[in-house]
């Protein structure tokens, strides 16, 4: 049976979801992060003006993403209408 084009997506992950090794590497990152040991590390090396090393930056990129850049402007949604039919998201 050959690939046809045109065919409906059959099996496999869904668009958009992480692999097994991201869902790791975040797991371990997150607990890492949460270890009582390392919060009181780091207390400590904040307090004393120690800077953090970049293997933390990207520990805690890995746990809970990448900030959003404030400059980068994004899409939004427009507001659904009321249910009396005014559009308060026009009132600006």
């Amino acid at each position: 049976m050959a690939f046809e084009e045109g065919h409906k997506k059959v099996g496999g992950r869904k668009k958009g979801s992480l692999n097994k090794a991201t869902r790791l590497a975040q797991k371990l990152a997150q607990n890492i992060l949460t270890d009582e040991k390392y919060l009181k590390a780091l207390r400590e090396r904040m307090i004393d003006d120690q800077p953090s090393e970049r293997i933390e930056e990207m520990l805690w990129k890995y746990a809970f993403g990448t900030p959003r850049d404030p400059n980068v402007p994004r899409s939004r949604r427009p507001a659904p209408p009321s249910v009396d039919g005014d559009d308060e998201s026009r009132s600006e």
